[in-house]
């Protein structure tokens, strides 16, 4: 996957954008970076999630600037996006998953990896207690040397969330909670949080992110 800024490839306009960001790159301005979608990867690159991270430590040796992985936390047999992007169809049927936990996945790459950009796009921030969101985002943080990014979303699949309990209309307010209190966590000493669904009095999350803040969060 080539990122080019904002110039996407879908019409004329954005054919102009990417030349004009082609013209900087040349003259030194500029560069764009190459980042590897993790999903779909297993069977026919990796033969099991096992052998991604020694996968993407090779993506980085090619040159690769980062790697993308989101999640999904339940998975019904079959998943059609509203959007009409894409349809999941999912089986226990054989022993086989390219299903992943993007914390423990992303460890495993910053243990062999140094340079390699780490962006979680996406974690669906509202299935996840803030405390423990923050505490694995701090962890990966100190882990991979600031390397980590949290991208978070609502998430698409209603029936995951009605699953875990979360009524889907509460996804955007409890994600926005969720990355707030988080950001409270990350701050240094006591934190405080008073919120509709998340609340807690002097808290002190461990470990303390590397990064200023906490890892950088993208919506």
């Amino acid at each position: 996957m080539l990122r080019k800024g904002n110039a996407g490839m879908g019409g004329p306009s954005n054919w102009r954008s990417f030349a004009g960001i082609r013209r900087k790159w040349n003259a030194g301005m500029v560069r764009p970076s190459f980042a590897v979608k993790l999903g779909g990867l297993v069977p026919q690159w990796a033969p099991t999630v096992a052998e991604l991270p020694r996968l993407c430590a090779e993506f980085e040796r090619l040159g690769a600037d980062e790697v993308v992985c989101g999640e999904h936390i339940l998975y019904a047999a079959d998943m059609r996006h509203p959007g009409g992007s894409g349809k999941i169809r999912h089986s226990r049927t054989e022993q086989r998953s390219d299903g992943v936990d993007v914390f423990v996945l992303f460890s495993a790459v910053a243990a062999l990896t140094t340079r390699l950009r780490l962006c979680a796009a996406v974690i669906l921030g509202a299935a996840h207690p803030a405390p423990l969101l923050a505490r694995q985002g701090a962890a990966l943080d100190v882990i991979s040397g600031g390397r980590f990014v949290l991208g978070v979303g609502g998430g698409w699949f209603a029936g995951e969330f009605e699953a875990m309990g979360i009524p889907p209309t509460e996804r955007g307010a409890r994600l926005e909670e969720t990355v707030a209190a988080c950001k409270e966590l990350w701050s240094p000493g006591p934190s405080s949080y008073d919120g509709k669904w998340i609340s807690f009095t002097d808290m002190i999350c461990e470990p303390a992110p590397v990064t200023p803040g906490g890892p950088p969060v993208w919506w």
